[in-house]
């Protein structure tokens, strides 16, 4: 600080020695719910203990969703692979419709142009 006057430290933070850097004894923003004062390594223990267990729940929970998905992923492509071939059978089944249709379109224009060309033929011997 300029101004001549002995510095002092500040909320949370402790002068050192000869080196002029100062050392934090608090984690997080002073006032919020994140701000702890760590010195005791009772307490500091305990709390990477929490940390750690946490962790551990969270790799459980991401273990366990994985395992969930791992076992319905067969059993969708399953129904599926089911639902493709039952689709396949009732497309081959109209295509069967279809076409059955147009063959006896067919046989039926195939008729009318035979009794066209015998009706042509009457009118063509005059």
């Amino acid at each position: 600080m300029s101004g001549g006057g002995a510095e002092t430290p500040g909320d949370g933070e402790a002068a050192t020695g000869g080196g002029g850097v100062k050392k934090r004894d608090s984690v997080g923003i002073p006032g919020s719910p994140a701000h702890l004062i760590i010195k005791d390594p009772d307490v500091c223990f305990i709390a990477v203990q929490a940390v750690n267990h946490s962790v551990y729940r969270l790799q459980q929970m991401e273990q366990e969703q994985r395992k969930i998905r791992n076992e319905h992923i067969p059993a969708s492509e399953k129904q599926r692979v089911t639902q493709w071939e039952a689709f396949m059978r009732e497309q081959h089944n109209k295509q069967a419709g279809v076409d059955e249709k147009h063959r006896k379109a067919m046989e039926r224009l195939k008729e009318q142009y035979a009794e066209m060309e015998k009706d042509l033929a009457k009118y063509s011997t005059f």
